[in-house]
């Protein structure tokens, strides 16, 4: 039996629990003040995701990188309420942008 969970699922519950270095990310649910601050503390960039079992996110246009808070906001709000492949959202996240 093979168990299905949303990447923001392992980032928050698994990836801890089993010493998995990840980038830092937040809730899209998190007040404005704390997106603000993470966007601050990474270095002004992040990258707003789905949190949702598809695995075409980015070909749907719900992976989204922002570069301030308003971008960050307004692509929140999009993403939790877009249709993926049929499917919503259960919320959107907010994933520190590492550079390549």
């Amino acid at each position: 039996m093979s168990l299905r969970i949303t990447e923001f699922t392992f980032l928050e519950h698994f990836a801890s629990r089993y010493g998995i270095p990840v980038p830092r990310h937040i809730p899209g649910t998190a007040g404005i003040a704390e997106i603000r601050k993470s966007i601050e503390e990474w270095g002004g960039e992040a990258i707003v995701k789905p949190d949702i079992l598809s695995g075409e996110r980015a070909k749907a246009g719900s992976v989204v990188e922002v570069k301030n808070i308003q971008d960050a906001l307004r692509e929140i709000k999009r993403i939790s309420s877009l249709d993926i492949n049929g499917r919503m959202p259960r919320i959107a996240y907010l994933v520190q942008k590492i550079p390549a």
